[in-house]
């Protein structure tokens, strides 16, 4: 009877502090962690499903929750508030990453569903590259090489030729000749992510014909723009071979 009893007090003991150590892992979530990675991750979403899985993983172990708990517990739980601009980009972009990292197309819809909010908004560049990119992805996985030319012409026009201006304004005035203003120093990244979505994700995932418009991008982005900036990001780890190769 008292083994029984012994035993009987371990288990206890083991569930308390089971209990305890699962209220600490609780308490240690930082659900601001991941905002810091959405609002980021123009640097990383051109990356292959693996990587990126990887990538989620390691963020989820710093932020002490996982980007699936990071959505239920900030965008599937009702709430009454509204969210901002910044909040809705940052919805988007959480349901982006997860359909870029299991394909889950359900994901995909409901990043569509939220980034559509700046359909017909102008002026806001971060907001405008979001929707063109998310959109354009969409039109890959419906198979619209019409669609998915259009998406990406709108955001050369939209997106990249304002940036390009600001950014040689801001690389001028830089000491270090490395501009950081909000997007602008993002374009860097927005030429790889072009790149690798004309030559590389969308031949991966069957949309292969009918994208002749986008040669003139090609070009552009071949004339010393991928691969232009090896401060920002190495030219090891750009497409300008695959560049390179196609022109």
């Amino acid at each position: 009877m008292k083994s029984h009893g012994f035993r009987a007090k371990l288990l206890t003991l083991s569930m308390l502090i089971s209990i305890l150590a699962a209220g600490g892992a609780a308490n240690a979530a930082d659900p601001s962690r991941w905002i810091d990675y959405l609002d980021f991750a123009y640097i990383y979403s051109s990356a292959d499903a693996n990587t990126l899985a990887e990538r989620f993983d390691g963020y989820g172990q710093e932020a002490g929750m996982s980007l699936e708990d990071f959505i239920l517990d900030q965008y599937e739980i009702p709430r009454e508030q509204t969210l901002d601009e910044a909040e809705i980009r940052r919805k988007a972009i959480a349901y982006f990453l997860q359909y870029l990292a299991d394909r889950n197309l359900e994901s995909l819809e409901k990043a569509v569903e939220a980034i559509e909010t700046f359909k017909s908004q102008s002026g806001r560049h971060e907001n405008l590259y979001w929707y063109r990119y998310i959109m354009a992805h969409r039109s890959i996985e419906a198979g619209n090489p019409d669609s998915f030319t259009r998406h990406l012409l709108d955001m050369w026009l939209d997106v990249v030729a304002p940036l390009e201006s600001s950014y040689e304004t801001l690389s001028a005035l830089s000491l270090s000749q490395s501009p950081n203003s909000g997007f602008v120093s993002a374009l860097p990244y927005v030429y790889e992510n072009i790149a690798r979505l004309i030559v590389i994700r969308s031949q991966e995932r069957g949309l292969t014909k009918d994208l002749d418009p986008l040669a003139a991008l090609v070009r552009l982005l071949h004339d010393g723009r991928v691969g232009g900036h090896p401060d920002v990001i190495p030219l090891e780890a750009s497409s300008k071979g695959y560049l390179d190769r196609i022109v």
